[in-house]
């Protein structure tokens, strides 16, 4: 696209890139030829970072009470009365935290620090999960294979296949002693609940793919492994 527009002899173009920080693929575009490293390091490209939606206590409360009227709405439950006490809180400049204290509060639910509002969305999908799975007659440890397998999902970007996501579940060693009628099913739940471009799509939104991730790392570290072409046992995987 930016190499099209370097090019351009036509009219004005303008590009807007949103992104949550300018890491190293900003510093890689830089460097790239074709007029685009050019495009990119002369006077028409400008950096503005964005502020938070809501920066004080007053926006904040009025973003919360917002979003937690359009959730009653959805879901058919009262709009909670008051708010969070600590609306000041630092963790609260991510507006997405901000609405899903509110989805909380709809639930019934008080949270408390970033880590307790994504804990609590985690187990809301966990939840899910596990009356998807009795629904299905899946064993008990289903749930926490699809916790492993989602986690290494997100990582990989998505899954593009059934027959990728089996192959998945047999690098991390889950539901090994079940018929592979068990791991199919498992795949088709997660295809089902998460699909998109992808056959399967990472959890979404990031914020809480990645805190999924580290939840399942710190139970089972051989899903890093697993991300880098590892087998469960530690050794690489066989030449094909």
């Amino acid at each position: 696209m930016l190499r099209q527009a370097a090019a351009a002899t036509v009219g004005p173009v303008r590009i807007v890139l949103l992104a949550r920080s300018a890491d190293d693929w900003w510093e890689a575009l830089r460097c790239e030829g074709d007029g685009v490293g050019d495009l990119l390091t002369g006077p028409a490209t400008r950096r503005t970072f964005l502020h938070p939606l809501a920066m004080n206590p007053d926006a904040r409360l009025k973003s919360y009470e917002l979003a937690a009227e359009k959730f009653a709405g959805a879901l058919g439950k009262p709009i909670p009365v008051g708010a969070p006490n600590e609306l000041d809180a630092s963790h609260f400049r991510i507006v997405l935290l901000l609405h899903m204290a509110a989805l909380a509060a709809v639930e019934g639910v008080q949270v408390k620090g970033d880590q307790g509002i994504l804990d609590w969305m985690l187990n809301r999908e966990r939840g899910f999960w596990a009356r998807l799975a009795e629904v299905r007659k899946l064993p008990t440890n289903a749930v926490e294979a699809i916790l492993e397998a989602m986690a290494l999902a997100t990582l990989e970007g998505g899954v593009n296949s059934r027959l990728e996501t089996i192959e998945l579940l047999g690098r991390l060693g889950l539901l090994q002693d079940q018929p592979e009628l068990v791991r199919d099913s498992v795949a088709g739940l997660l295809h089902e609940t998460y699909p998109g471009d992808k056959w399967i799509e990472p959890m979404l939104p990031d914020l809480l793919g990645e805190h999924l991730v580290q939840v399942a790392t710190d139970r089972n570290p051989k899903i890093i492994d697993a991300a880098f072409g590892q087998q469960p046992g530690g050794g690489e995987p066989a030449p094909a």
